[in-house]
């Protein structure tokens, strides 16, 4: 007999659809297929099994100091949403679900509704998962940040990088952030503040390539309903799952060699500092996107941006700016005078393109493919 087919969740669903699609899956009765976000590539779905979603929950509960109440903020229909949902189950407490769960994010809304919480239940600790995006509108406003400060006791975030500019503002308000770095393979986020959780490896492959070792890294990818262990396309780029030795205690386990490029630092901890197929090379000068990023996310006149290369008849590539504005945009030369202390020339860039939104692929991840169309058609070029 063959076994019942996964368990599959659309991405625009509600809370309590995807907790009744889980109840099989954690039962033991059948596995998940949940899409994954990535920003380029096909189509795919991970195969995740329930043991393993608890196994990554029970992980993060014991580096965190203990169960509590989940907060559900995100899209419920991606990993960050599920694990959410999955934790609470594991922790056996009622999540709160709210503002961002299903309809658009209010800052204001999500303090009032953790400060009821923490009101009605103050022993209880509180837990909440954000993306990057949802962190710069909360820290807009210190009063509502420090309400949030006051209401949890961490704060996850990923799906993205964490500007420096957002980061400073959060830490300002005491805002108890944990950054997380993992991905739906992984069942989410399994590297918190740049240390594996209990049961997770991290290393790099010669070519600099993170890879993560536990024993709840997905089993492969359905693509066009075909079981797959690479992702891998021309010029070999692309996540792969390779066999791990087993745990200690005979657990085995596998290994997901990502796509990100990381440095793990003599504390043993991971610094993501950018992507295998994101290096932008510029007349014969390879930049990476992440620190040109940083520098741009600080500036005041922008609220959020991404970095890609555009093909350039004279450079090759022309480092590229796509950026969303905080009230009028910004002149090209202005951008580049702003940033010449902090960059190199090579790093300046020579094109910026500005939109009203950030095209994404998953609650606060870009989309790569889609930030490159954009990129070939920039408002200015120096």
């Amino acid at each position: 007999m063959s076994p019942p087919a996964p368990v599959t969740i659309p991405p625009d669903t509600t809370a309590d659809a995807v907790r009744a699609a889980l109840a099989p899956v954690l039962a033991g009765e059948r596995e998940l297929a949940l899409g994954t976000s990535g920003s380029t590539g096909s189509p795919a779905r991970a195969l995740l099994r329930g043991a393993d979603l608890r196994a990554s929950a029970t992980a993060t509960h014991e580096l965190l100091g203990g169960t509590g109440r989940w907060v559900l903020a995100l899209p419920p229909g991606h990993i960050a949403g599920v694990q959410v949902l999955v934790r609470a189950t594991v922790a056996g407490v009622e999540p709160l679900i709210t503002t961002g769960a299903e309809g658009s994010f209010d800052p204001t809304r999500l303090a009032a509704d953790l400060t009821t919480a923490r009101e009605a239940d103050p022993t209880t600790r509180t837990y909440l998962s954000l993306v990057p995006t949802q962190v710069a509108r909360l820290t807009e406003d210190p009063a509502t940040a420090c309400a949030v400060t006051a209401a949890t006791d961490a704060v996850l975030v990923g799906g993205a990088a964490l500007p420096a500019a957002v980061a400073e503002r959060a830490a300002t308000a005491g805002l108890p952030v944990v950054r997380t770095y993992g991905s739906t393979e992984t069942c989410g986020g399994c590297v918190y503040d740049g240390l594996p959780l209990p049961g997770v490896e991290i290393g790099r492959t010669e070519a600099g390539r993170v890879t993560l070792t536990a024993p709840w890294v997905t089993r492969g990818w359905l693509i066009d309903d075909e079981l797959v262990t690479s992702r891998a396309h021309a010029g070999g780029q692309g996540a792969r799952l390779e066999d791990a030795p087993p745990a200690p205690d005979g657990t085995p386990r596998r290994t997901l060699v990502t796509d990100d490029l990381g440095e793990i630092g003599p504390d043993g901890r991971l610094r993501i500092t950018g992507r295998a197929d994101d290096l932008i090379t510029t007349g014969g000068v390879k930049v990476a996107p992440g620190p040109v990023a940083d520098a741009v996310g600080c500036l005041p006149q922008v609220a959020e941006c991404a970095v890609v290369g555009a093909p350039d008849e004279t450079w090759g590539q022309r480092v590229t700016v796509v950026a969303v504005p905080r009230g009028e945009r910004l002149p090209l030369a202005t951008l580049r005078d702003a940033l010449r202390e902090a960059l190199p020339a090579s790093a300046l860039p020579r094109a910026v393109r500005w939109v009203e939104a950030m095209p994404l692929t998953g609650p606060g991840k870009h989309d790569r493919g889609a930030l490159r169309r954009l990129a070939t058609e920039p408002d200015e070029v120096a």
